[in-house]
């Protein structure tokens, strides 16, 4: 069974710039990168040199510092990211019945039934199988 590596949380502030990287427990040690996607860089060499530990020993997880207005417009995407999962279920759902409905109850072909509902012929195939499996 492995060990489970140390985590270090980074603190990322933008100054002039720059981020500014300090690690919870380091008071006083800094870093800095120009661009976030660099800033777990910098701050597992800073680590490394201050723990005498090679740089790939450990994990670091960097928290950029948001504003609220930028926390809530981030909360909004995964919101709406959940409600697009919510609706892509309910169309595929929807979808079934009615290419059941026009497939088996109107006895129309797939390609009707594709046709009408402004989907491909293949996709009705799909959906109508998915209703016979279940």
């Amino acid at each position: 069974m492995r060990t489970p590596r140390k985590l270090y949380t980074g603190r990322a502030i933008r100054a002039d710039g720059w981020w500014a990287i300090s690690i919870a427990g380091f008071p006083g040690a800094h870093t800095q990168a120009r661009r976030l996607d660099k800033a777990e860089s910098s701050a597992r060499d800073m680590l490394s040199l201050l723990l005498d530990k090679a740089p790939d020993s450990f994990d670091v997880e960097i928290v950029p510092d948001l504003t609220d207005p930028e926390r809530l417009a981030l909360e909004g995407i995964d919101e709406a990211k959940a409600n697009y999962e919510l609706a892509k279920v309910q169309i595929t759902r929807r979808q079934r019945e009615a290419a059941a409905l026009l497939v088996k109850g109107e006895g129309l072909t797939i390609r009707d039934a594709g046709a009408i509902m402004g989907i491909s012929y293949q996709r009705i195939a799909q959906l109508t199988a998915a209703t016979k499996e279940q």
